[in-house]
């Protein structure tokens, strides 16, 4: 190869090179941009499904529970096997209670916790964890290796005769001292800022 051809040969890849940085320049790929936008877009139609499907179940399920009575010798078991009347748990104060099931997700049951964790280092308000149990050995493993500082007490005879039961969802709520319920909410895990919004107007009513 002589010089002259090797020279022309350099010149034509310069030439390549430099027009491809042009184009790229002054035309970006778009490809980037709409694969990132994806997840966020995937993320906003949960979060809003999640928000119709709560805004469908409220009318028929959290409204006719409000001021509903609850048994106030309702039977709970602790996992060290001592009993309770609900009544002995209560007292004359108001109280947070959270009630879920042993088939509900156990990731939405925890990250309620968490917040209620986060948030009761400034309050003194109380709470009240409600299970039932596949079995008392399902009750005590799920319980004793928990990394809440709350007490689970298993409801033993029946559950809280509220519409909301069985639903698939766990549930907060406020039991009055006349054992009513009231100030029901259901908290979603992927609108945990909703969660920390009820919990934080909650604990200032039962701090009053």
């Amino acid at each position: 190869m002589n010089l002259k051809l090797a020279n022309n040969i350099l010149f034509t890849l310069f030439v390549l090179t430099a027009a491809a940085l042009i184009i790229i320049l002054l035309y970006p790929p778009k490809f980037n941009q709409s694969v990132s936008s994806q997840p966020l877009a995937s993320l906003e139609n949960s979060k809003n499904a999640i928000k119709a499907t709560f805004w469908n179940v409220y009318p028929s399920i959290v409204i006719p529970n409000d001021d509903q009575l609850i048994s106030d010798t309702m039977t709970l078991e602790r996992n060290d096997g001592k009993t309770f009347l609900l009544k002995e748990l209560v007292g004359k104060k108001n109280k947070l209670i959270l009630r879920y099931s042993s088939y509900d997700c156990e990731i939405c049951v925890d990250s309620v916790l968490s917040k209620v964790q986060l948030l009761k280092g400034k309050n003194a308000a109380e709470l009240l964890i409600l299970t039932d149990a596949k079995t008392e050995r399902d009750f005590l493993i799920k319980t004793q290796n928990k990394d809440h500082p709350y007490n689970v007490y298993l409801m033993q005879n029946g559950n809280l005769n509220l519409t909301m039961e069985g639903k698939g969802f766990p549930y907060l709520f406020v039991l009055t001292k006349d054992f009513r319920a009231t100030k029901i909410f259901i908290p979603f895990k992927e609108l945990s800022y909703q969660t920390e919004q009820y919990l934080s107007y909650v604990f200032k009513f039962l701090n009053k």
